[in-house]
């Protein structure tokens, strides 16, 4: 997932700003990770249900 990461904070903040990437990466990294794991979760709890 992290060159996914990467790839979404380099867009967001308008890409050669690696300074401003790096600052702002660890925050967004947690939250797409948690979101990611989340999802995982509800995936897996769906599929015991059926």
């Amino acid at each position: 997932p992290e060159k996914v990461v990467d790839r979404e904070s380099d867009r967001t903040k308008g890409g050669g700003r690696s300074c401003d990437a790096v600052e702002d990466s660890p925050v967004d990294d947690m939250l797409l990770w948690w979101f990611w794991f989340v999802m995982m979760k509800m995936v897996v709890v769906l599929e015991e249900e059926r």
